[in-house]
């Protein structure tokens, strides 16, 4: 995994210092670029996983008509809905911070460092559990949240983060 906000702070200070742009400056195209590139990544993600999010809505209606959460597939919209919230609860208290490192590229590089830190030690934490565990909790889905909330740092990967929470967890 790799960071994307990461990875698009190094670029464009590499654009701006190949330019001449102050680093300091932020432009709307800039933004605006930023922007199409992640609603790029969220509509591939939408083509690409289309088949299985309509299978997970499904057997959510299923589960809530027959009032039967069972299984883990009706479970996946609320530990999602769980999670997200606790995603919220990270990410609006640190809106301010995270502006402002945007604009510098070394916390981009720093945190690229981390998400490798974290990646490397989530392996080795998840090989001490003895059996995997397939099913999310309410524990794991509140953690997940977290770490993506996190991940809102230039170079930590949400992917990754959420990875390696879940393994880091016994998934």
């Amino acid at each position: 995994p790799i960071s994307s906000s990461g990875h698009l702070v190094l670029t464009e200070n590499l654009y701006k210092i190949i330019t001449g742009i102050d680093l300091t400056t932020n432009s709307s195209q800039i933004a605006f670029f930023d922007i199409m590139l992640h609603l790029g990544t969220l509509i591939a993600i939408f083509v690409y996983f289309w088949g299985d999010i309509v299978d997970i809505i499904k057997k959510f209606i299923t589960a809530c008509k027959n009032k039967d959460f069972n299984s883990n597939e009706a479970k996946y919209p609320v530990f999602i809905a769980l999670s997200t919230v606790f995603t919220l609860i990270v990410v609006f208290p640190l809106k301010d911070i995270i502006e402002e490192m945007l604009v510098a590229p070394i916390w981009s590089g720093v945190f690229l460092v981390i998400t490798a830190c974290v990646l490397y030690s989530s392996e080795w934490i998840s090989k001490k559990f003895q059996q995997k565990e397939e099913t999310i909790t309410v524990k794991r889905s509140i953690l997940i949240g977290l770490a993506q909330g996190l991940a809102i740092f230039p170079g930590l990967s949400r992917s990754g983060m959420t990875i390696a929470t879940g393994l880091a967890s016994g998934l």
